[in-house]
């Protein structure tokens, strides 16, 4: 089987070009289709009024999700599905809200996929649990029908948050998801590669193989923000960093695997502050265990 597969930190509804962005986008994945996109800091406005989601054909409603929070009409992944869908291409998609961010977005996390979603769920993985703390942060996992994988969508605290830290969020996540040799992460991850012996190398050491080193083929540069990015105003990614992954908890066996930093103003325009990962696996052995 083909499968391919993308990630991206949408950085949703910020900024003069929001409704551009979803524009962007929307012709970036009618070009490409991905089998799965997941997608990090999907935003909604909170004064907004709740969107009517027994007629969006397509929308998984998480009946795990501990938050009251309503999808809302303006939320970014349910405009993006709208548009795809007027152009005539099909996904279905769950959002999870996740915290209060920036004093006026319900955020949280979302998957598109191709495929009817079979199961979604959701869980913490911060300390906290409050939805009014920006550090709040949780884990949503997604199967699709007739597929043995199961899709985790992450966008973690920095490596060296002094409150809650990456690696306690990552000790919490392993002790809840299936088994591990099942499971595909994707996500921001706030761990630069580049930083030996902390967050990205602690998911390595626990059976992860990073697409990015595993990758027959690779387009674009290796660092997926650059700069002072939000939440990293300190300086201390550099010049920029490669913290938005895709990784496997299997070895995959395919013909060929494929890499692209994408949405980076070469290889589609750019829509966030973050750039987009696609993973592309020809040939891939389908094995559940």
């Amino acid at each position: 089987m083909n499968l391919k597969i993308m990630t991206l930190n949408t950085h949703s509804l910020h900024g003069e070009e929001a409704s551009e962005n979803i524009d962007r986008l929307c012709e970036f994945l009618g070009n490409e289709l991905p089998d799965v996109i997941a997608l990090q800091e999907v935003n909604q406005t909170e004064s907004e009024e709740a969107a009517d989601t027994d007629h969006t054909d397509g929308f998984y409603r998480i009946a795990t999700c501990e938050s009251p929070v309503p999808l809302k009409r303006d939320n970014f992944v349910l405009e993006l599905w709208w548009r795809l869908s007027q152009r005539g291409i099909v996904y279905h998609f769950c959002w999870l809200p996740v915290k209060r961010g920036y004093g006026c977005f319900d955020e949280g996390l979302a998957f598109l996929s191709r495929e009817p979603i079979e199961s979604a769920c959701g869980f913490y993985i911060s300390r906290g649990k409050d939805y009014n703390d920006w550090k709040t942060r949780m884990a949503l996992l997604m199967k699709q029908k007739g597929s043995p994988y199961t899709f985790c969508d992450l966008h973690t605290s920095r490596y060296d948050d002094r409150d809650d830290p990456f690696y306690e969020q990552w000790k919490r996540f392993i002790k809840r998801i299936p088994e591990r040799e099942n499971t595909v992460l994707l996500g921001d991850f706030n761990c630069p590669a580049e930083i030996r012996g902390e967050g990205y190398d602690r998911i390595c050491e626990s059976g992860y193989f990073d697409m990015y080193r595993l990758s027959d083929e690779r387009e674009g540069g290796k660092e997926t923000v650059y700069g002072g990015i939000d939440g990293w105003y300190d300086g201390a990614l550099g010049d920029g960093g490669r913290i938005d992954y895709i990784f496997t908890g299997f070895y995959p066996k395919a013909k060929r695997i494929s890499y692209r930093r994408v949405l980076d103003g070469e290889r589609g325009e750019r829509v966030s502050d973050h750039f987009g990962v696609v993973v592309n696996f020809e040939g891939l052995e389908q094995e559940a265990k």
